[in-house]
C-alpha cells in the first residue's frame, strides 16, 4: 500500500474515532453531569461518571480509557472543575467530596488518583479529613501518582511516577519518589504552556 494512501487511511480512522468520542462525551456528560461540554472527547471506553454534585469542564477535555476505564465522581455537595485542554489518561480516579480544581493544560497519567478526602477516620473518634485540592495550570502528573486532601500543586510542576503527594508543591517543582520529595526547582516563564 502506498505511503500516501496509508497516511490518508490512518488520518480518516483518527477522525472517525475522535468524532465518535466527541459524540459519546457530549451525550454522557449531559446525561450524567448535566453539562454541555465544549469539544470533550472520550477515547476508548466511556469513563465511570457519578456526579451528584457539580461538574464543569473547559474546552477540549480528553479522557482516554482504551485498556482501563477511568472514574470521575463527586459527593452530593462536591464540586469538580476542569480547565481547558485537560488530559486524563486511563485508569485514573478523581473524587471531589468538597472541591477539586484542575487548571488549564493539565496532563494526568495512567492510574493517577486525586482525592480531596481520606474517606474514613484514621483513628477512632477522629473526623474524616476533607480539604480542597488544586492543580494549577500546566501541571503534569505521571503514571500512578496519588494526590491527597489539602494539596495544591503549583503551576508547571511535574510529579513523577508513583509519588504520593500529601503536602503542597511549589510552582516549577520536580517531585519524585513515593515520599514525593522535591528534587529540583525550575523557573516557569509566563508564556509557558504544557499542551497535552
Amino acid at each position: 500500500m502506498p505511503k500516501a494512501l496509508r497516511r490518508t487511511l490512518l488520518h480518516l480512522r483518527k477522525l472517525s474515532v475522535n468524532a465518535s468520542g466527541l459524540i459519546r462525551a457530549g451525550i454522557l456528560l449531559w446525561i450524567r453531569a448535566g453539562v454541555s461540554p465544549r469539544l470533550a472527547i472520550f477515547e476508548g471506553r466511556a469513563p465511570v461518571l457519578v456526579i451528584p454534585g457539580t461538574f464543569r469542564a473547559g474546552v477540549r477535555l480528553k479522557l482516554r480509557s482504551t485498556t482501563q476505564r477511568s472514574s470521575i465522581s463527586t459527593g452530593p455537595g462536591g464540586s469538580l472543575v476542569l480547565g481547558d485542554r485537560v488530559f486524563i489518561n486511563q485508569g485514573s480516579c478523581i473524587h471531589a467530596e468538597q472541591s477539586i480544581v484542575i487548571g488549564d493544560r493539565v496532563s494526568i497519567g495512567d492510574g493517577a488518583r486525586i482525592y480531596d478526602t481520606n474517606f474514613h477516620p484514621v483513628r477512632p473518634g477522629q473526623p474524616v479529613k476533607v480539604e480542597p485540592v488544586v492543580l494549577e495550570d500546566d501541571v503534569w502528573l505521571a503514571a500512578g501518582v496519588t494526590v491527597l486532601a489539602g494539596v495544591t500543586i503549583g503551576r508547571g510542576s511535574v510529579i513523577g511516577t508513583g509519588a504520593i503527594v500529601t503536602r503542597s508543591v511549589a510552582p516549577g517543582s520536580l517531585v519524585v519518589g513515593p515520599a514525593a520529595s522535591t528534587v529540583e526547582r525550575f523557573p516557569i516563564p509566563s508564556a509557558f504552556r504544557r499542551t497535552p
